[in-house]
């Protein structure tokens, strides 16, 4: 039987949100706004520091790891905060709604209507009460907890 470590376990949970997250945009069709945009940073970054985390022969491996859990901690923390946003506890920043601004030409209206404007406190999806930044909140904080507890094997 293959056992696996909780780095390894944290690394693939992080790769598998990012890939459901890209397929349900590009496949999905759901728009994303600018905090789910921002949230996908973590992924971006911390990936990579699980890679790392996960290499067996690299001396700073225990150092990577914890790097990651802190890494996804505030992706967990943002991930809180864009759901606190969806149900209305408080509101977003000011790059989550749209401003009114008076296109200066014919080109600039058609572009401000050919883009798809995107609240941030509407959620795109929903299953079972959780909005994606809710299961955003919820992953991250699985994966901080994992590459924490994977620091030192």
């Amino acid at each position: 039987m293959i056992k696996t470590k909780p780095n390894q376990l944290a690394l693939g949970l992080a790769c598998l949100t990012i890939i459901i997250a890209l397929l349900s945009e590009h496949i999905g069709g759901l728009v994303p706004c600018d905090l789910c945009l921002k949230q996908r940073i973590a992924y971006y970054i911390g990936i990579p520091v699980l890679i790392i985390a996960c290499w067996q022969s690299f001396t700073w491996r225990p150092l990577a790891a914890r790097l990651g859990g802190l890494i996804f901690l505030a992706s967990a923390a943002f991930g809180f905060f864009h759901a606190g946003v969806e149900y209305g506890f408080w509101d977003g920043p000011s790059t989550c709604r749209q401003a009114i601004v008076m296109p200066d030409s014919i080109d600039d209206l058609e572009a401000m209507l050919s883009q798809a404007v995107v609240s941030c406190s509407e959620p795109a999806f929903v299953l079972f009460g959780i909005s994606m930044a809710g299961y955003n909140f919820l992953v991250s904080m699985l994966i901080a907890i994992l590459s924490w507890r994977g620091r030192n094997q």
